[in-house]
C-alpha cells in the first residue's frame, strides 16, 4: 500500500527533496524582529549540501516563514563545512548536531533583524566561522 501511495503523490520530472530532522508536527513559532517586523516560521528539517568540485558541502537548514507584512517562502540557512571547520579548530572540539541548528536558527533570527523586508530573505544566509562562534558564546557553550 505505502509503495502505492508513494507513486501516486511523485511527481514527475521533479526529484524528491529528502529532509531529515523535522519534527513530526510542524510548530508555528513567532519571532518579533529588532526591526518591528513580527515572522511566523516553521522547522522543516536539514539536508546535506551536494558534494564534488567547486561545490560547496555542509548541512543546509529549511525554514518556511510567514512575515506579518510580505509573502511567505522559504529560507535556508547554509552551514558550510569550512566555516564549521575553522570554527571547531578555533574552540577545539567539534559542534554537536544540536549546536549546530541552535547556530541555524541564531543565524535566521540575525537575518529577521538586518532584513527590511521578507524579499530580502530570498537566497541563501551563510553564516562566517566567527558568527558561528558568536552564536556558540550567546549560547553558553564556550
Amino acid at each position: 500500500m505505502w509503495q502505492w501511495l508513494r507513486r501516486r503523490t511523485a511527481r514527475p520530472g521533479l526529484e524528491a527533496e529528502v529532509l531529515r530532522g523535522a519534527p513530526l508536527r510542524a510548530r508555528i513559532k513567532t519571532y518579533s524582529s529588532a526591526n518591528g517586523h513580527v515572522y511566523q516560521y516553521v522547522y522543516r528539517g536539514w539536508l546535506s549540501l551536494a558534494a564534488g568540485p567547486n561545490v560547496l558541502t555542509g548541512l543546509e537548514y529549511v525554514f518556511h516563514i510567514n512575515p506579518s507584512a510580505g509573502a511567505a517562502g522559504r529560507v535556508t540557512v547554509q552551514l558550510l563545512d569550512s566555516e564549521i571547520a575553522v570554527c571547531e579548530k578555533r574552540i577545539g572540539r567539534k559542534l554537536l548536531d544540536a549546536e549546530r541548528y541552535a547556530v541555524a536558527k541564531l543565524t535566521l533570527f540575525a537575518a529577521f533583524d538586518d532584513a527590511e523586508d521578507s524579499s530580502a530573505l530570498g537566497r541563501p544566509i551563510v553564516p562566517s566561522a566567527q558568527r558561528i562562534q558568536e552564536c556558540l558564546e550567546t549560547l553558553g557553550r564556550l
